[in-house]
């Protein structure tokens, strides 16, 4: 009965669970358990019924109207934060060191486009990574130019400060095509639940740990002789892998990538008739797919185009996938079936796992 009070409210303020989610700062699990009725913390079911306006037995203690009415105020002032000029690097602390060195280690790797640069970020959501990747997320998607440059630049102030010219910060910075950014993400109580506009831009590698043995065999190595097996041609193939004659990661619309772009669409085509109209993909997950598989075939690790189309699947089109049973229970099915007609074992493995985890609770998602 309380559970259906709650559902009820849920449905009148007309709020998802991943809006609850955000507005409550708890993780996207948390809440989907609590809707289900499984046992939550104490202070989850105070943060989930104050945001609804009810108490702890389910009756009104602000009604709906007043908080849809905070509610349509709350976004006004979202929407004015993100369209006014916040980022002003001196606002921000400009004596940050680490803020420093990523603005060193850009401009190192516009000077030097015959190596791949590597930006190293780690719990990146415990802050929402669409706000403060914002700038990044979109200039990353804006054209280059014929040195592989974003033409659109990030612009870092607007200021003619004496400190910011004695630390030669510039008003603006383009992206040179040999940056990489990679992020270690976790999923718990105390993150950010991953947005779909990051998702759709990121391939998501996921790690869990397979066996404590290997792990104990490797504590027990000499580190140094670990170092020396990595071989120089090694170093140099995975170098070329990345630079992939100076187009990087840019996807180059060419006659191979039409060919490749006609032999999967109707599989692209069936994977998004088979997911809910909320999570189907569009052309820039459909491009991506297409460019991974090119570039695996010319890799050191020389993929096969099904084993490509696989991974590609399990890295871009999985994350995505979240919600209930009633939601999700049947395109599993369906997409089981997809995977064994097209030997997509890794794909077909994940979605076994994200099924297990629908029937016993209820709910599911990628991590």
């Amino acid at each position: 009965m309380l559970i259906c009070k709650w559902l009820n409210r849920k449905r009148l303020l007309n709020l998802t669970i991943e809006q609850i989610a955000n507005l409550t700062g708890l993780g996207y699990r948390t809440v989907a358990r609590f809707f289900s009725g499984e046992d939550v913390k104490l202070s989850t079911v105070e943060k989930i019924t104050n945001l609804l306006g009810l108490d702890f037995a389910g009756n009104e203690i602000v009604s709906t109207k007043k908080l849809l009415e905070k509610r349509a105020k709350q976004k006004a002032l979202e929407i004015v934060s993100l369209v006014q000029d916040t980022s002003s690097l001196e606002e921000q602390g400009l004596d940050n060191k680490r803020l420093k060195d990523l603005l060193e280690f850009t401009k190192k790797a516009s000077r030097d486009l015959s190596f791949p640069y590597f930006v190293l970020f780690d719990e990146m959501n415990l802050a929402r990574i669409e706000y403060y990747f914002a700038d990044f997320l979109s200039i990353l998607e804006s054209t280059r130019d014929s040195e592989g440059f974003t033409n659109q630049a990030i612009q870092l102030h607007n200021s003619s400060s004496d400190n910011l010219k004695r630390q030669k910060i510039p008003k603006e910075l383009k992206l040179p095509p040999n940056l990489y950014f990679v992020g270690s993400v976790n999923i718990d109580d105390t993150t950010h639940v991953i947005s779909p506009k990051v998702l759709d831009r990121a391939f998501t590698i996921e790690f869990s740990a397979k066996s404590f043995k290997y792990y104990a065999d490797f504590l027990s190595e000499d580190r140094t002789i670990v170092k020396r097996t990595i071989s120089t041609e090694f170093q140099k193939k995975l170098r070329r892998d990345f630079i992939n004659d100076h187009i990087y990661c840019q996807t180059i619309k060419d006659e191979e990538f039409v060919k490749y772009a006609r032999i999967f669409a109707n599989d692209l085509n069936h994977i998004n008739r088979l997911l809910p109209e909320d999570l189907k993909f569009g052309y820039r997950v459909f491009d991506e797919v297409i460019n991974f598989i090119l570039n695996s075939e010319v890799s050191i690790y020389q993929l096969d185009i099904n084993q490509a189309f696989d991974l590609a699947i399990k890295m871009k089109v999985l994350p995505k996938i979240h919600g209930t049973r009633d939601k999700l229970e049947d395109t599993f099915e369906h997409f089981i079936d997809f995977a064994d007609s097209r030997n997509l074992f890794l794909t077909k493995e994940k979605i076994k796992m994200m099924q297990h985890s629908l029937l016993t609770r209820g709910y599911c998602s990628f991590i």
